[in-house]
């Protein structure tokens, strides 16, 4: 499942707060600090009403060891310590009207640059189905065998009956599953650049179009083997129930192509970015043995795994734990409160509370809080000491579970 975030809509006004907190970070251009970052995409102007947005965000020539991090409003979706990079998928299906987008680098000094972006999102209307490319993606390089996977995109997603995969306006492949996932041989092809493009058909047309521009590189070295290690879950393996995030570490020398996640050799989940990891709910599959499995393969064919074998215990009454921040934690910066359930029934909401006023509601998983501690200290409205987090959450026929921490937030003088 992917990583998305239901954002609130609080544009121009939050990301102004947030920027005027964080005021002694200045330009590059004027003093010396970060390269500015840019924003990829989506370009400035309307967005779709869709789950799947690509926003990307790049900080090139950063110092080594720069943080980047990019924000919807006052809320951090994404950060990524130490890369010059981000690749987020944005889900709008929820939001309408005007949506600031931002971007902050941070270098190991301490000084700060941002950027920022404001989109429209898209009025719902009947909007027909899309397709796009999750690999490669537009200007990726290619080499030996690899996967060319499609999706579609938007409400009506589901009317999306088949793909034609066509190279340079040739032909390739035209895929009626469910998954539209095509295995390319790169050899049988010159090296050079290439226009891959996804036709897919609903209704009785060929109509909604993917493109992007690939560059086969067969002559590029092997490079050595990769090395995948699954990191989470671990300690106590017997009786996992709910959502369990699986992460695994990889060592690679050549781009990664994609990464797998599987559950009993199932294709659960898979992903390009540089974020490995997955939220696997245990409720989602029968309760006993299984065993998870990460692989990995890069540009050129290298390939390596790891697998975990794991128990998936029986549902049992309502409840949640927090299991981010953890009790007496001190916290000094914007922070991500992480939450997991037990559930025997639909869960429908989700409320995070601090100090007894609620902050954030939420009804899609994952369970979290992007709490944007720098943004209130700055605007007064939080204050550093003692407070206590709570979290609720409600089923589909009434029942309610709560688990709460007393954190510390540090003084920023």
């Amino acid at each position: 499942m992917d990583h998305r975030t239901l954002m609130d809509n609080r544009p121009r006004r939050a990301a102004a707060a947030f920027l005027a907190a964080v005021g002694a970070a200045c330009l590059a251009a004027a003093c010396g600090g970060p390269p500015v970052p840019s924003f990829v995409s989506p370009a400035e102007g309307e967005v779709p009403r869709a789950p799947d947005v690509l926003v990307e965000v790049v900080a090139e020539g950063a110092p080594a060891g720069s943080d980047l991090s990019l924000f919807v409003g006052a809320v951090k979706v994404d950060s990524q310590p130490g890369q010059d990079r981000i690749q987020y998928v944005w889900d709008t299906t929820s939001l309408s009207g005007e949506v600031t987008l931002w971007a902050e680098v941070t270098t190991p000094s301490g000084r700060r640059a941002q950027a920022t972006r404001d989109v429209v999102i898209a009025s719902s209307g009947d909007v027909p189905p899309a397709v796009a490319f999750v690999w490669p993606l537009d200007g990726q390089s290619v080499a030996g065998m690899g996967l060319v996977e499609v999706e579609a995109t938007g409400d009506r997603a589901a009317e999306v009956e088949a793909v034609r995969l066509q190279l340079d306006g040739a032909l390739l492949y035209e895929d009626e599953a469910p998954e539209f996932i095509y295995s390319w041989d790169t050899t049988t092809v010159a090296d050079g650049r290439y226009v891959l493009q996804a036709i897919g058909r609903y209704g009785s047309s060929y109509t909604a179009t993917a493109e992007a521009v690939v560059y086969v590189d067969n002559t590029a070295g092997s490079g050595g083997p990769i090395t995948v290690n699954i990191t989470s879950p671990s300690g106590d393996l017997d009786g996992l129930l709910g959502e369990v995030t699986v992460k695994a570490a990889i060592e690679h020398e050549n781009d990664l192509q994609v990464v797998e996640f599987f559950i009993d050799d199932v294709l659960m989940h898979s992903t390009n970015g540089s974020s490995y990891q997955w939220v696997w709910n245990t409720l989602d599959t029968a309760p006993g043995a299984h065993t998870i499995t990460v692989g990995a393969q890069d540009i050129v064919g290298n390939y390596g795994s790891d697998s975990l074998d794991v128990v998936a215990g029986e549902p049992g009454d309502l409840s949640i734990a927090i299991t981010q921040p953890v009790e007496g934690e001190v916290i000094s910066g914007d922070y991500q409160v992480l939450c997991s359930l037990v559930f025997s029934e639909d869960v429908q909401q989700v409320d995070f509370y601090l100090d007894d006023v609620l902050a954030r509601s939420t009804t899609n998983p994952p369970w979290q809080w992007a709490w944007g501690v720098t943004a209130a200290l700055g605007a007064g409205t939080l204050l550093p000491g003692e407070h206590t987090i709570r979290a609720v959450v409600l089923d589909a026929v009434g029942g309610e579970a709560s688990d709460e921490v007393t954190i510390t937030i540090a003084d920023p003088g």
